[in-house]
């Protein structure tokens, strides 16, 4: 199901509820450090699998390759956008 707002306001929400896991996250919000990161460790423990990670404009700073890092998807990439300046990151969990 899409769930489109603010991610602060939105996914605090969603998690409390535990529906199930999430089998797709997309970031493309607000693309700050902070916002990305905050984002992406919300999830993190609610992420099923299989799953997938997507997050836009990964160029910008570097809260996606750190969260990678830590949590070690099976597989992941970045990769660069050709009709823009940008790129976007992907996260697989199997």
């Amino acid at each position: 199901m899409l769930h489109r707002g603010i991610g602060r306001k939105v996914l605090p929400k969603l998690m409390e509820k535990g529906e199930g896991e999430i089998g797709l996250f997309v970031h493309d919000s607000l693309h700050t450090y902070w916002n990305v990161r905050d984002e992406l460790r919300l999830v993190t423990p609610h992420l099923g699998r299989p799953s997938a990670v997507l997050v836009d404009d990964v160029h910008l700073n570097r809260a996606f390759t750190e969260w990678v890092e830590q949590v070690n998807p099976a597989a992941w990439a970045v990769v660069a956008e050709q009709e823009k300046a940008g790129a976007f990151g992907i996260a697989l969990f199997g």
